[in-house]
C-alpha cells in the first residue's frame, strides 16, 4: 500500500566528491615539517634560548662594555655577539618552518569535514518509502567516522601548535588514525543507494501498476473464499493430491538419473583426478623402472583440497637436485599416464614420442620400452604411433613392437601388422643443408649395426 502513496521524485544525481588520500597527505605534510630538526651551534634547551632571544632585546647598545639589565653584571660586546651567534639561525631554516607552520594552521579548519558537504544537501525527503530506512542508517554512520575523521585531524593541528612554540625540537605524530577509507566506503552505499532510488523512479508507474494487480486479485480471493465456489474445494483436493502423486514420482526419477550423472561425473573426474595420474605415474616408477626412492604426491591446500600442483619426493621427502635422466624419466612416466585421463582415454589420440632414451642410460633403455609396449602399443588406443630415435640399441626393441588385428571371427589365429621404418637423412645440396625422409635401409631394418650400414655404402 505504501507503494501506492509514493509520488515521484526528481533524481538525486549523487556522485562522490571526496578524496581519500586527502588525509595521508595531510599526515604526510605535518610529519615533515614537524620532524624537521634545526642544527644549534650550542645545546641549549628552548626555554633558555628563548630567553636569551627575548632578553638580547634588551641590550641593543652594543657598546663595548654594558650593564646587564637582568642581573646588573658587566655585560661585554664579546658575550653579546656569542648570544646572537647561537640563538640565530644562519640557514633561515627557523623562519622556513615557522612559516610552514603558520600556512598549515591557517588551513586546518579547511581540512575538517562537514556532513552536509559530502551530502550535497541530499536529504531523507529525496528518497522513497522503502530506501529512506537505509540512506538514514548511512547517514548516521557517516557522521560518526566524519567525528573520528576530524578528531584525528585535531590531533595533528594540536602537535602543530606545540611545534610552533618551539621549532628547534622535533615532533613525531603517533597513534595516529585514518577514517578516510571508511568514509568513502559510506559514500559509495551511499551513491549506489542514490543510483537505486534514480532506478525507482523509472520504474516507478509499473510498480504501482503491480501493486494495484496484487491488491484486485487479493480483493478476487477474498470474494472467491466468502462464496459458493470454495464449495469444490474438496474436488480440488483430491486432484491436488493426484498431482502431488505424480509430481512425487517425477521427482523420485529426476533425483535417479541426478545420482546416476553425478555417478558418471564422479568416474569422469576419478579418471582425470591428479591423484589417480600421480598413482599410475608412481605405478611406472615402481613396476618397470623399479624406482623405489622417487616417487610423486599430489600437493594440497590448507582446506585439504587438491590445488592441482604435484611434489617430487625421495625417501618421503621432496626431491632436490634431480639429475637429468630422473627429469626424463618422470616427464616420460607422466605422459604415459596422462593417456589414461578422462579427456584423452578412448579418443584414439595421434601419439608422438621423440627420443624418450636420450638422457637415459642403457639400463633404462628396455623398461621404457616395456612400458611402451605393455601401455600404449598391446592396448591399441591410438589412431597412429610414432616413435623417433637415434639410438640404435633402443631402435633394436621398437623393431619388436607390433599392432594387433582385430579378429574376424573366434577361430582367426592372432596377426600383427609390421610398423614401417624410416631415416632422415642429412645432406648439403647447392651450400644449403637439407634433410629429407627415406625409407630406412634394408641393412638397418635386418641388422642395426653402424658397420652394417656403413658396409652398405661403401658397396
Amino acid at each position: 500500500v505504501k507503494i501506492l502513496e509514493d509520488k515521484e521524485k526528481q533524481n538525486i544525481n549523487f556522485t562522490i566528491n571526496f578524496n581519500k588520500n586527502n588525509f595521508q597527505n595531510i599526515l604526510k605534510h605535518s610529519s615533515e615539517i614537524l620532524e624537521k630538526k634545526i642544527i644549534i651551534k650550542e645545546n641549549l634547551t628552548s626555554e633558555l634560548r628563548q630567553w636569551l632571544e627575548e632578553g638580547l632585546k634588551f641590550h641593543k647598545e652594543h657598546s663595548s662594555t654594558q650593564q646587564c639589565k637582568f642581573c646588573n653584571n658587566p655585560l661585554t660586546l664579546e658575550r653579546i655577539v656569542w648570544i646572537e651567534n647561537n640563538i640565530k639561525d644562519d640557514s633561515g631554516e627557523k623562519e622556513k618552518i615557522e612559516k610552514e607552520l603558520k600556512y598549515l594552521l591557517d588551513n586546518f579548519e579547511n581540512y575538517k569535514l562537514e556532513l552536509k558537504n559530502l551530502l550535497q544537501d541530499v536529504k531523507n525527503e529525496n528518497f522513497y518509502s522503502n530506501y529512506k530506512d537505509s540512506f538514514i542508517a548511512l547517514k548516521e554512520q557517516l557522521g560518526v567516522s566524519i567525528a573520528n575523521y576530524n578528531k584525528e585531524i585535531l590531533k595533528i593541528e594540536k602537535k602543530i601548535k606545540e611545534k610552533q612554540k618551539d621549532v628547534f625540537t622535533p615532533i613525531k605524530l603517533e597513534n595516529i588514525n585514518d577514517f578516510s577509507n571508511e568514509i568513502f566506503l559510506t559514500l559509495n552505499q551511499i551513491e549506489n543507494l542514490c543510483k537505486e532510488n534514480d532506478e525507482y523512479t523509472e520504474k516507478l508507474l509499473a510498480n504501482q501498476n503491480e501493486a494495484r494487480e496484487r491488491l484486485r486479485l487479493n480483493e478476487v480471493a477474498k470474494f472467491a473464499k466468502d462464496s459458493d465456489y470454495l464449495a469444490k474445494q474438496d474436488e480440488v483436493e483430491i486432484l491436488q493430491q493426484n498431482i502431488n502423486i505424480l509430481e512425487e514420482s517425477i521427482k523420485t526419477q529426476d533425483n535417479k538419473i541426478n545420482l546416476l550423472n553425478k555417478r558418471i561425473e564422479n568416474y569422469k573426474t576419478k579418471l582425470s583426478n591428479l591423484e589417480t595420474s600421480t598413482s599410475n605415474i608412481n605405478k611406472y616408477l615402481k613396476s618397470y623402472f623399479g624406482h623405489n626412492l622417487l616417487e610423486l604426491k599430489a600437493k594440497k591446500d590448507d582446506n585439504g583440497q587438491l590445488n592441482g600442483e604435484f611434489e617430487i619426493l625421495r625417501n618421503g621427502k621432496q626431491a632436490k637436485n634431480l639429475s637429468e635422466g630422473e627429469c626424463s624419466l618422470i616427464a616420460f612416466c607422466y605422459f604415459v599416464a596422462s593417456l589414461k585421463d578422462a579427456n584423452t582415454k578412448d579418443k584414439n589420440p595421434i601419439i608422438w614420442i621423440d627420443d624418450p632414451i636420450s638422457s637415459l642410460d642403457n639400463n633404462h633403455i628396455f623398461f621404457i620400452f616395456s612400458v611402451i609396449e605393455n601401455e600404449i602399443v598391446r592396448k591399441n588406443s591410438f589412431e597412429q604411433f610414432f616413435i623417433s630415435t637415434h639410438n640404435l640399441d633402443f631402435l633394436k626393441y621398437i623393431k619388436r613392437l607390433k599392432k594387433s588385428k582385430s579378429k574376424q571371427s573366434k577361430n582367426d589365429e592372432k596377426e600383427y601388422d609390421f610398423p614401417q621404418y624410416y631415416f632422415i637423412e642429412k645432406s648439403v645440396k647447392e651450400s644449403m643443408e637439407t634433410s629429407e625422409v627415406k625409407k630406412l635401409p634394408k641393412c638397418l631394418e635386418k641388422y642395426t649395426t653402424e658397420f652394417n650400414y656403413l658396409f652398405e655404402q661403401i658397396y
